[in-house]
């Protein structure tokens, strides 16, 4: 009888038996690869919509790209209202309120924001500021507003609510949310309902019924003509200057 050591039995044994090798986890679960989710991986929330919900934010997302933010305004808050934990939906109505300074409007959908994630700050930009160009004039742009905002003699609570849409439109969130709520405590008509209420026109020389078209104005050059929106981006850095200190762009 031929006897066969133990430990070659073993190893035999070893060898046959298939090794589970331990995945590494990921980071991001690989059937949700948003940018949301990349950020915030650990963040409960919905990232993308659906049947009725998708169409309704693709459709609002048109309206915003060709300049009619009511429009977008009605299509986004349908998406909101079907898929209410999606974040895409309440930051691009708060452009949309933006631009049409119904800051009160835009600090609700804020305030959703961050229940929905407490720890969001920022987003990846609109796909208007995803062009380099357009990133280079925002920065300017938004130095530019700054600057202003220095010249004690002449406070103009509407460089806040200008700062507030082209900080969510880079979407720096928490940046634009600031900008906002400073921008109706210094000029208490912008949490009304804009298309309602236009109490504390012209203030300072240029009021709310100015500021919106030009804010539009300003989007729409970033979204079809880049090479107006240097220029449009002066036009409102010189009708919010109104002889104060030189602010055009380079």
């Amino acid at each position: 009888m031929i006897r066969i050591p133990l430990l070659l039995v073993l190893g035999v044994l070893l060898l046959a038996t298939p090794i589970q090798a331990e995945r590494p986890k990921p980071d991001v679960p690989p059937d949700v690869p948003t940018d949301f989710q990349v950020l915030f991986p650990d963040a409960p929330i919905q990232t993308e919509y659906t049947g009725d919900a998708k169409a309704r934010f693709e459709k609002g997302l048109d309206c915003l790209k060709t300049g009619d933010p009511d429009a977008a305004v009605k299509e986004l808050e349908e998406a909101t209202k079907l898929q209410p934990k999606v974040i895409d939906g309440h930051r691009y109505l708060v452009i949309a309120y933006s631009l049409k300074l119904r800051l009160q409007r835009a600090v609700k959908e804020y305030n959703t924001i961050f229940e929905i994630n407490p720890g969001l700050t920022n987003v990846p930009p609109t796909s208007t500021l995803s062009r380099e160009e357009n990133k280079q004039t925002a920065n300017e742009f938004i130095e530019g507003l700054k600057k202003l905002l220095k010249d004690e003699r002449r406070p103009n609570p509407m460089i806040h609510a200008i700062l507030a849409w082209i900080y969510a439109e880079k979407g720096d969130l928490k940046a634009s949310y600031n900008e906002t709520l400073v921008a109706i405590k210094k000029l208490p008509s912008l949490g009304n309902d804009y298309l309602d209420v236009e109490a504390g026109d012209d203030y300072m020389g240029i009021g709310e019924s100015a500021v919106s078209p030009l804010m539009m104005d300003l989007a729409d050059a970033m979204r079809n003509n880049l090479s107006l929106a240097k220029q449009q981006a002066n036009v409102i850095l010189f009708s919010l200057t109104q002889g104060s200190i030189s602010t055009e762009l380079p």
